[in-house]
């Protein structure tokens, strides 16, 4: 998702707000990794000292949804010794989005939500909102 450059700082704020009530070890964030709100939670996860697991919904997604400043996510995920998941799916499309949905809410134990609540521009294909 697109978050405004003038927002992330505050956003950052809260989510380090968020992850402080939390023991560390206790830490474990599932996400896509994507732009925007997936990579900034996970990098206020990765500052609390909490860990990574990466849902990926195809073998392409990190060369067609994630810029190279953030495909590091994927590769803390495998360094922190956690599973990076991937989809049954060969290619990025909006079934690989939502089979990558069902399984970060299958494995939440907590679910933190970012949105912008603007929609995608037309023709864009964003994984679904759960």
């Amino acid at each position: 998702m697109n978050l405004a450059a003038a927002g992330m700082p505050h956003i950052r704020v809260e989510a380090d707000a968020l992850l402080a009530v939390f023991p560390s070890q206790q830490l474990l964030e599932v996400s896509c990794h994507a732009e925007g709100a997936d990579s900034l939670f996970a990098e206020a996860v990765l500052a609390a000292g909490g860990r990574l697991v990466a849902v990926i919904p195809s073998p392409d997604y990190r060369a067609r949804r994630v810029s190279p400043a953030r495909a590091c996510l994927r590769q803390a995920a495998r360094a922190a010794g956690r599973s990076v998941r991937d989809a049954p799916f060969e290619t990025a499309h909006r079934d690989a989005y939502e089979a990558a949905t069902t399984c970060l809410l299958d494995s939440a134990d907590e679910l933190v939500a970012i949105w912008t609540a603007v929609p995608p521009p037309a023709g864009a294909e964003a994984p679904p909102t759960p």
